[in-house]
């Protein structure tokens, strides 16, 4: 899937029905239920101002709102134990554990890919055989979160499309302000440094790298997108473009770093701008996404992806009320609320993401069949690269470049070359 934001207003602006084949009720407004929504949220109260805008509309639909105190760390967990039981709510966001051919085992299918993608975006994440099982509650979109005063004081307006101006970018941020951090690495958060690996289809700018990649004896040499990231990774570390003491970075304090113009930038997703915004207001309008610069130095991309999908549970005893409160809940806004975009094709485009308008960035969505997904998966397994998923690798690119043990970068990528064509031959070209 490709679309420019030029473009975006126009090419999805498809009217269509929520639930393909289901026409919208008379009596949706005079439905009495009570329905429990388990959220991938850790507060409660987050959900308070849309149940009470809901029930504007549907005064007779009570929602009881369930969540767990440490969603990054136990809502999957606790969420895969629940789906073998009949407690797992009426309306859920599905736990990123479960797989593509165990949706309809735990789900009602919402309509068909093909027509629910004419109104929504994304739609095909949480499908399996053409049906579609669970709707974005927003999208995210993945690159850079900026603080664009840094930027601008360094003298910097427009964003760099190669990796080479974006380098030299850092470097005028150095020079002009040397108490800033040009790029903080989160070395240490693990999670946040993973996130690089996730540039791959902004760099490339094709939507069907990931078929590639499975394909690929060596993807890691020089001229392949993916060395390119590594490099600029190694770049900025080898430049003193990162914090200074890498091994004890913190996400937290990082956060309120960016909002406070301490730092110029992160490689992140979306789904962080608010968070980032709430820590200064008096600075949140200068904190906005920006593209990960181009491997060949042509036009900027960005790639797109569903946050967590809301479902209806298959156990729910009250399933057209559910229905209606997950219909509601992808149309309200909660996605520009978040920081994503909303999986209604067509809305207007949050002022967060008017660096990627101006430069009429492409968002690419990940073409990867399902095939594909858990081919790339063993592949890295058994390569052990830790694509998307460790912090290893990364953590190696950033001491070979501070020169902290005797790696090399060429070294570190010659090693991944040759454990990705060991184990791509042996799960089958």
């Amino acid at each position: 899937m490709k679309k420019t934001f030029k473009s975006a207003a126009v090419a999805m602006a498809l009217a269509g029905m929520f639930l393909a084949g289901c026409s919208k009720n008379n009596d949706e407004a005079d439905t009495k239920a009570t329905i429990t929504f388990v959220s991938q949220m850790n507060r409660a109260s987050t959900w308070n101002k849309y149940i009470e805008k809901f029930n504007r509309k549907y005064p007779n639909i009570k929602v009881k709102i369930k969540v767990f105190k440490d969603y990054y760390a136990d809502y999957s967990g606790v969420m895969s134990a629940r789906l073998n039981s009949s407690n797992y709510g009426d309306v859920l966001m599905i736990p990123t554990s479960v797989s593509s051919s165990q949706l309809s085992k735990y789900f009602v299918p919402l309509g068909d890919v093909s027509k629910m993608s004419r109104e929504y975006s994304c739609i095909s994440g949480k499908s399996y055989d053409g049906k579609v099982y669970g709707i974005p509650s927003m999208i995210n979109v993945d690159g850079l979160v900026i603080n664009k005063a840094v930027f601008e004081r360094a003298g910097i307006t427009t964003f760099p499309k190669t990796t080479d101006e974006f380098v030299s970018a850092l470097e005028k941020i150095k020079e002009t302000q040397p108490d800033v951090v040009p790029i903080y690495s989160n070395y240490s958060s693990g999670w946040a440094l993973a996130k690089w690996d996730f540039m791959r289809l902004s760099a490339s700018g094709d939507a069907e790298f990931n078929s590639k990649l499975v394909k690929t004896s060596r993807p890691f040499s020089k001229g392949q997108p993916m060395y390119s990231i590594y490099k600029t990774l190694y770049d900025v570390a080898d430049k003193g473009l990162i914090e200074k003491k890498p091994k004890v970075s913190d996400w937290n304090n990082s956060c309120y770093d960016l909002a406070d113009g301490k730092i110029g930038c992160m490689v992140l997703g979306s789904w962080a701008l608010n968070q980032i915004k709430a820590l200064n207001e008096q600075n949140a309008s200068q904190i906005v996404m920006a593209p990960f610069p181009s491997a060949s130095g042509g036009r900027l991309y960005s790639s797109i992806n569903p946050d967590y999908c809301v479902a209806v549970s298959r156990k729910s005893r009250e399933q057209k009320a559910a229905l209606i409160f997950a219909k509601w809940l992808a149309k309200s806004t909660y996605a520009e609320d978040s920081g994503g975009l909303s999986p209604i094709n067509g809305k207007k485009t949050p002022e967060s993401f008017e660096t990627l308008k101006k430069q009429n960035v492409t968002l690419l969505q990940d073409k990867s069949t399902t095939d594909v997904s858990n081919r790339l998966r063993s592949i890295d397994e058994a390569a052990g690269t830790g694509l998307d998923t460790s912090e290893t690798t990364k953590q190696d690119i950033i001491d070979a470049g501070l020169k902290h043990d005797e790696k090399s970068f060429e070294g570190i990528m010659n090693k991944m070359n040759d454990s990705w064509a060991k184990a791509v031959a042996k799960n089958g070209n």
